[in-house]
């Protein structure tokens, strides 16, 4: 029989919080203070009775991701680290609730995406990568390589670009979008992968080699998927490119980067459409950024009368632009 604690959280759904005059922030900060110990073991219990019931895990999820969340941005301010250390011991609970469906049990692609999004949520991702196996008997070899190879390269760079990354971002576009419907989350996920590729720091210093192999790996699938496939959208290029940058292959990446120059109009559809939710202003910036990225690869190539050439079309195109942009490195 399920506890009334367990039932709780099984009845409640955060958006419905304010409306039940309930305090989310209040109820997590309880059980931080008091510990989780009848909340774990009730949902635990449940689960064991119930292995079965989408209900009580979707509530054991729902509460371990915001207690893990809880407290986050206090982090930095607890010198002692006992913060973060409470919050590793509710992802370690969230991993072991993500893990009570079996990867064997995903059949279907909404399933696979959902449970792809679970096990980056508590930062499992080899449960992720098995994920992406569980999808080769639904789609296309080339698309079971993209979804591979984004995973990879995710896996790698959003928790450098945002802490943390939010749920939507790790949700891919697996499998053709929704009949007569726009797939939102799975549009504003991609398109915003494209700009960070082109804004935010390159992992150009202090990257580790189980690292590096994992970047290397995500070029194999991308460059797989990319064989011969011409409707392979551009932000598969710029994660090929940012890829083969963090591993030291300028040239490859910059091959990556004019390859994406050449197609700009796929870009710019790409951020044009469905939403423009990016300010034209924006998009200039993007497109400068691009022709950046292209000189500094060739720049790092040692491919001098490329680096010129690329230099030359980008006064062409921006005169206005002042000196080259400053990305930073990530380490």
């Amino acid at each position: 029989m399920t506890s009334a604690v367990i039932q709780r959280w099984i009845d409640w759904r955060i958006d419905s919080w304010p409306a039940l005059g309930l305090d989310l922030d209040e109820v997590l900060h309880r059980v931080w203070r008091d510990g989780d110990g009848e909340l774990h073991a009730g949902f635990v219990g449940a689960l064991l009775q119930s292995p079965t019931s989408l209900a009580v895990r979707f509530a054991a999820l729902n509460a371990y991701y915001h207690l893990m969340e809880h407290k986050r941005t206090l982090e930095e301010e607890d010198g002692l680290g006992g913060l973060a250390k409470q919050r590793e011991a509710f992802r370690k609970k969230l991993a072991s609730f993500v893990g009570f469906q079996p990867v064997e049990f995903c059949t279907d692609l909404r399933t696979i995406r959902w449970e792809i999004v679970n096990s980056c949520a508590a930062e499992d991702y080899d449960r992720a990568f098995r994920l992406c196996d569980q999808l080769q008997p639904l789609l296309p070899g080339w698309h079971v390589s993209l979804a591979r190879g984004r995973l990879r390269f995710l896996a790698m760079h959003l928790p450098l670009w945002d802490e943390p990354p939010t749920l939507s971002s790790w949700d891919l576009p697996i499998g053709p979008p929704p009949a007569n419907s726009l797939d939102s989350n799975r549009i504003m996920a991609t398109v915003l992968t494209a700009t960070r590729c082109l804004s935010s720091p390159e992992l150009v210093t202090g990257i580790p080699d189980d690292a590096k192999a994992h970047l290397r790996r995500a070029i194999a699938e991308l460059e797989t998927a990319s064989d011969g496939n011409p409707d392979l959208p551009p932000d598969c290029h710029l994660m090929l490119a940012r890829s083969y940058a963090a591993v030291g292959k300028d040239h490859e990446a910059a091959r990556c980067y004019r390859r994406v120059l050449a197609h700009r109009g796929a870009l710019l559809r790409y951020f044009k459409e469905p939403f423009e939710f990016i300010p034209q202003e924006r998009i200039r910036d993007l497109l400068s950024a691009l022709f950046h990225r292209l000189v500094t690869a060739h720049q790092r190539a040692d491919e001098t009368d490329e680096a010129i050439e690329a230099a030359q079309e980008w006064i062409d195109e921006f005169p206005a632009a002042r000196g080259l942009p400053d990305y930073g490195a990530a380490s």
